[in-house]
């Protein structure tokens, strides 16, 4: 679990897009990550960064505020997908060339390396990973916004009396008036 402050910070232009305001908002985000902050970027996902403005993924590498264990169990488990996805076409390459026995060897047998049934193992284990790591960010980050705002029921109700006090004595002055 981790104490230190948390960022959400919302911008259109952030990494990977390639408009003007790129630079000041990951200049923000990394100073604040520099800060010992835990910043979270909520902006548009990549297709419409490569729609409306193009995409330079070279800029990503440049924000340090991602999560480094995060971004690690997510790059693991995208370099997994890829290579399943790689031993899927070729199954698909022979099964459709007429190869039955070869595709069905290639998907299924856990001796292959590269073959489709461990590129698949591998994925389900660092998709599994990423999400562990997330959900512990997310109970930490839940638990932390828990203790904000522990005194802020206590709050409200000495907001509450200290309101109704200046009332009574508002209305105890304009009633002294009128005598």
């Amino acid at each position: 679990m981790t104490d230190r402050p948390h960022l959400l910070y919302v911008a259109w232009g952030f990494p990977p897009c390639r408009g003007g305001g790129v630079y000041r908002a990951l200049a923000t985000a990394n100073r604040f990550a520099a800060l010992g902050w835990k910043v979270t970027v909520l902006t548009a996902d990549r297709e419409t960064f490569h729609r409306f403005t193009g995409a330079d993924l070279t800029l990503e590498e440049h924000c340090k505020a991602f999560e480094e264990e995060t971004t690690t169990k997510v790059s693991d488990a995208t370099k997994a997908a890829n290579d399943w996805l790689k031993a899927h076409k070729q199954v698909r390459s022979q099964d459709d060339a007429g190869q039955y026995q070869e595709a069905v060897d290639f998907a299924v047998l856990e001796d292959k390396t590269d073959g489709s049934a461990p590129a698949f193992r591998r994925l389900d284990d660092s998709l599994q990973a990423a999400i562990d790591v997330g959900r512990q960010e997310f109970l930490d980050d839940t638990h932390n916004g828990d203790r904000a705002l522990t005194l802020l029921a206590p709050g409200l109700a000495v907001l509450g009396v200290v309101a109704a006090a200046g009332v009574t004595m508002g209305i105890r002055e304009r009633l002294r008036e009128y005598r």
